[in-house]
């Protein structure tokens, strides 16, 4: 099947992929934050080159109609373009203004993130595994010996197990990760991007670990210093971003569709996580490991920073705040009306 390449594919990867390049770089020295950038799994991270070249054999093998990450990679670039200009006054108001819609609705209506200044917008994040779920595994979970449903996997564990300092999760991949300053702080929104696929249930050595769970368990260990600095949880959000048929009611309801009589809002397991998190004992039931630091007010606050953002929402504030303009605003839509995610 040969499909053309939408013209907003070209236009991205134009002149060695410079359009994108920042999306993947750490800020500059000193625009950043000790909490995220001196934690990141330099080891495991792509370069940006890498990064371009990976984006560039999709679009050369012309398989994009299913490909996340450049529906991701397309909505950030609506947003903020190239970001050599990421302080436009377009930029930043279409970002605060994204976000109050998110976290101005329904019950659990909180502050939303809003951005004075912005640091820069990073996909594809990797950060380290969490020592103090680690320390849990081994020190509460695992404390008579491994238990797994696969022999394998338990055979496994015990020679981790046996170790000191042996891995039991591994890094965590965010999405996408919107950093920036608001009245002198840093703040950051920590995003998992979803199109069609659901979120991850297959955790390697503890099979009732859910995607949502452990990126907001890696976000909260960020921005706390693993415990040791809770007023960081002042400067944490985090969103999921899927297509508008699939957000739940309590979180403003889904886009209307011809599939709507299939109720799409309740097909997917983060329909059901995202609505358990709206609630801080189920927050804190997911994520036992923090007892010892995280009291009640924690997980009311944590719960009210997590929020439900569409594409559709993305398509709407692009156009509305003319963050993009001309020919790229119209290759803009027409790849997301191609999705069925814009009119």
């Amino acid at each position: 099947m040969n499909h053309k390449v939408p013209s907003i594919v070209d236009t991205l990867l134009a002149n060695g992929g410079e359009n994108i390049s920042r999306y993947f770089m750490a800020p500059e020295d000193g625009k950043g934050d000790k909490r995220i950038w001196d934690r990141v799994s330099k080891g495991d991270q792509l370069t940006a080159s890498k990064w371009i070249d990976k984006f560039t054999k999709r679009a050369n093998q012309k398989i994009l109609d299913h490909d996340e990450p450049w529906l991701t990679l397309v909505s950030m670039y609506g947003l903020c373009g190239d970001q050599a200009d990421k302080n436009n006054p377009r930029v930043l108001a279409a970002i605060n203004e994204m976000f109050l819609s998110v976290f101005g609705y329904g019950p659990n209506q909180a502050h939303p993130p809003r951005f004075d200044e912005l640091i820069g917008v990073h996909l594809e994040l990797k950060v380290p595994e969490i020592l103090k779920y680690r320390r849990f595994l081994k020190e509460e979970v695992f404390k008579e010996g491994p238990f797994h449903l696969y022999p394998d996997r338990r055979r496994l564990l015990e020679e981790k197990l046996s170790g000191e300092e042996a891995r039991l999760e591994g890094n965590t991949n965010f999405d996408i990760l919107i950093s920036g300053r608001s009245d002198g702080r840093k703040i950051h929104v920590f995003i998992e991007a979803k199109f069609l696929s659901d979120i991850s249930k297959d955790i390697t050595y503890v099979p009732a670990r859910n995607q949502i769970a452990r990126n907001i368990d890696c976000a909260i260990d960020l921005m706390t210093a693993g415990g040791n600095d809770l007023k960081g949880l002042e400067d944490f959000w985090f969103v999921l971003l899927t297509p508008g048929i699939f957000r739940t009611e309590r979180y403003g309801g889904p886009v209307l569709s011809p599939i709507a009589h299939f109720l799409p809002q309740r097909s997917r397991l983060f329909c059901y996580k995202m609505e358990d998190y709206l609630h801080p004992d189920f927050l804190r039931r997911d994520l036992p490991h923090w007892k010892d630091k995280l009291d009640d007010q924690h997980w009311t606050f944590i719960s009210k920073r997590i929020g439900w953002l569409t594409y559709e929402d993305i398509a709407d504030i692009v156009v509305k705040k003319g963050t993009l303009a001309g020919d790229t605003l119209e290759d803009f839509q027409e790849f997301f009306r191609d999705r069925c995610l814009s009119p």
